[in-house]
């Protein structure tokens, strides 16, 4: 009786897994892009290539090739259409009304299996912006090998556009690579649940939207019980944070995977862009629902490529609320100011001349940041008096006791009331070419000058501050190691790189190999192999001599000063 039920549930759920749903009798468009032929890729273009014969889908595919080679690597069953490069046009509008494989308008949906965003042209990714703008569905599916671009710093002006698209903010995986394990399989959660969209119900038949979840997850359907985890999946891929607007339909549930602010980690997330829709899955492990049944993995993917293909409807539109107090020159948000007082500080740390300064806003124009939206954030009144002091202060340059007198009275209220502040600035390209040049500029007096104000004869050498972070490392709790850790690579990287983005990534992906190995060892084989990892971090550290390391500070902080969207504001303020 038991086995007639299994097989009775077996082919109800088959029977539920139809083909994809397409729309007004034509079939859906499909294009898989990946960079390796994963267990995901493989499954999917199966699924799909069977589909296409039941004239619902049309599946083409590009699988791009290994670095330094023309064709995707041999032995790679290929069913699909495929392609030889990724489209890169939007439409082709010689060919109206007939296919072209190139055009991104041939395609209703495009699933992303981690590939390598890096290796599109720039050209490439603003068009799959415009095309998930214009009403194009895209699935991206997080994976190992290439999803950490995204979370890289010197990524980001090339990447910008991929990023924009993605529902959530990748973290940087080699930060915390070493608390992270995958040996354990762990359920999801779907904290709305009652709203989830129809590709989450994996058997209509069951008892429930989400019944099926629970037969793979426990081995139970319908009313039956079972506490122990049966199968899971391993992993999902660290996320900072979710962005505003995006949904979370399905949380990885490891509880030691948190996003930064302490949330359930993604694992299936999605947020409009323009008319378009872009769903967001955190492993490419879906394919392990097979093991429970082929039916549910077909229906989630079929329903998902559906679900894609569809339109959003329109946001229902909120109230309109009373407008805040209009930002003035006179009075700008916390963080503007704020903004304002890290350029003057250096302005006022370098002691520019009247040539230099005419230099710097000319400069600013395709140096600065460009603008972006931030928040603005609530500060006390005592706190943004002390910030508006320290601000004329340091804009008259006049007093130096009067200056270190404000920044002490500022520090007193950020010590008492901790405000956070959207004041971070990008380090942009610009910026980092043309800090050199200003730097060759500068006069021997104007970087003693520096020197004194940044209070850099105490400032550590990198090597003596990356030996002397190995046991200090040791023990510490999740959240407080990491925040070491990333403020020891920084420090050093600014030291040994100066303004060189690639230089200085490198450098930070040894410090943080460094020590996240010294974080992991026991005492006894950290008192065995100190010797060793003191010697990698001098081979790490040890080539800079003190001149060169004063020149790297100088020379990002330039770069810094270049990229601050309010400089010009700043220059202002010091001629007034």
């Amino acid at each position: 009786m038991a086995r007639l039920k299994t097989m009775v549930i077996c082919l109800l759920a088959l029977a539920a897994a139809g083909p994809i749903a397409s729309a007004a009798d034509k079939p859906v468009r499909v294009l898989l892009f990946a960079d390796a032929a994963t267990h995901e890729y493989q499954f999917v273009q199966g699924l799909l290539v069977r589909d296409q014969a039941k004239g619902g889908v049309d599946v083409s595919a590009f699988l791009q090739p290994p670095v330094g080679r023309d064709k995707p690597d041999e032995g790679v069953r290929q069913d699909a259409k495929l392609l030889d490069k990724f489209p890169d046009l939007l439409e082709d509008k010689r060919l109206e009304g007939t296919v072209n494989s190139y055009a991104l308008s041939s395609y209703d949906v495009i699933v992303a299996f981690d590939p390598d965003w890096l290796r599109l042209s720039e050209d490439q990714a603003k068009l799959l912006k415009q095309w998930v703008e214009k009403g194009g569905g895209l699935v991206v599916v997080a994976g190992p090998v290439n999803t950490g671009a995204l979370s890289r710093k010197a990524n980001a002006d090339k990447l910008q556009a991929i990023l924009d698209l993605y529902p959530v903010i990748i973290h940087d995986v080699r930060l915390d690579s070493i608390d992270r394990t995958s040996d354990a399989q762990f359920p999801l959660r779907f904290p709305s649940a009652d709203k989830s969209p129809a590709f989450l119900n994996l058997d209509p038949q069951a008892k429930g939207k989400l019944a099926a979840w629970d037969d793979f997850f426990y081995g139970t359907h319908g009313d039956e019980k079972n506490p122990e985890v049966k199968r899971g999946f391993y992993d999902a891929y660290p996320v900072d944070s979710i962005k505003a607007g995006a949904t979370v339909w399905a949380t990885f549930g490891d509880p030691m995977e948190k996003t930064s602010t302490g949330g359930e980690v993604p694992f299936a997330a999605e947020q409009t862009v323009g008319k378009g829709r872009v769903i967001y899955l955190g492993s490419g492990e879906l394919w392990r629902l097979r093991a429970c049944r082929e039916a549910y993995y077909d229906r989630f993917w079929n329903g998902l490529i559906s679900y894609a293909a569809q339109t959003p409807a329109p946001k229902e539109s909120t109230p309109k609320q009373a407008p805040p107090d209009k930002e003035t020159d006179a009075k700008p948000s916390p963080d503007k100011l704020s903004m304002e007082v890290d350029a003057l500080r250096l302005l006022y740390a370098f002691d520019f001349t009247a040539e230099q300064r005419a230099d710097l806003e000319k400069r600013a124009k395709e140096t600065m940041e460009p603008a972006r939206k931030r928040k603005t954030s609530k500060v006390s009144d005592d706190y943004y008096q002390a910030l508006s002091e320290l601000h004329d202060a340091l804009a008259a340059a006049s007093d130096d006791d009067a200056i270190d007198a404000k920044e002490d009275a500022l520090d007193a209220i950020e010590e008492k009331e901790s405000p956070e502040l959207d004041d971070d600035v990008k380090l942009t390209d610009a910026a980092r070419k043309q800090a050199g040049e200003v730097l060759h500029g500068l006069k021997a007096s104007q970087l003693t000058t520096f020197v004194d104000r940044q209070d850099l004869e105490e400032a550590p050498d990198p090597k003596e501050l990356l030996v002397k972070a190995l046991p200090e490392v040791r023990g510490l709790k999740r959240d407080e190691w990491k925040e070491k850790r990333e403020e020891i690579a920084e420090e050093v990287s600014q030291a040994l790189a100066g303004a060189d983005a690639d230089k200085a990534e490198k450098v930070s992906d040894r410090v943080v190999a460094l020590l996240s190995r010294t974080h992991a060892m026991s005492e006894k084989d950290f008192s065995a192999k100190k010797a060793d990892l003191e010697k990698i971090a001098n081979d790490i550290a040890g080539g800079a001599g003190p001149d060169e390391v004063l020149k790297n500070r100088a020379e990002h902080a330039l770069a810094e000063l270049l990229s601050n969207p309010r400089l010009a504001e700043a220059l202002k303020a010091q001629a007034k």
